[in-house]
Order: structure tokens, then C-alpha cells, then sequence
């Protein structure tokens, strides 16, 4: 339903500017394409940032020994995230049988 209303106030953005200002459709097209390529440019870019980030988090829990561990996950003074990753990997080291926990 958002992207209903999305397109219906483009179009109507886009049919005020071919009428007042008399750009063509061709520019108006143009334009709504160049912008629709850059927010996917921006949101693929957001998304590689991300993962950056987890897997360096990753890669740094992985370094922990099992009682720095246990502290991480426990510690309330580090982000949910960074509480959850040292989590998975207590849970990933019980599975593995290398963890006492």
C-alpha cells in the first residue's frame, strides 16, 4: 500500500512539473531513473557496511577465549548485537564440543 502511495505522488510531482515548468516526459523519466539507480547504489552500500561490520564482530568473538566469552555475553555495557553475537558463538563452540559451556 506505501508503494501505491509512493507512485501515485510521484507521478503527481512529476505531472505539476511537466505542467508548470514544461520539462518533457523524456527528462522527467530520466531523472526518476537516475534517482531510483542511486537509492539502490545506496541501499547495496548500507548493506556491504553491514556485513563488514558483522563479520568483523564475528572474526573478534571468535578470538575470545570461553571465559571472555561468557563476560561479553553477560556484560550489558556492549550493544544487543555484540551480546547476541558472543552468544551464538557460546552456543556455536557448545555444539562444536569445544566450549565448557
Amino acid at each position: 500500500m506505501s508503494f501505491f502511495i509512493i507512485v501515485l505522488i510521484a507521478c503527481g510531482v512529476a505531472w505539476f512539473i511537466h505542467a508548470k515548468f514544461h520539462v518533457s516526459w523524456g527528462k522527467i523519466w530520466a531523472g526518476i531513473g537516475t534517482v531510483a539507480f542511486l537509492l539502490v547504489r545506496w541501499a547495496f552500500n548500507q548493506e556491504h557496511e553491514q556485513h563488514q561490520k558483522i563479520a568483523e564482530r564475528v572474526r573478534r568473538m571468535s578470538t575470545y577465549n570461553n571465559e571472555e566469552l561468557k563476560d561479553h555475553a553477560n556484560n550489558f555495557n556492549y550493544s544487543p548485537q555484540e551480546r547476541s553475537s558472543a552468544r551464538r558463538e557460546m552456543q556455536r563452540r557448545r555444539e562444536n564440543g569445544t566450549g565448557p559451556f
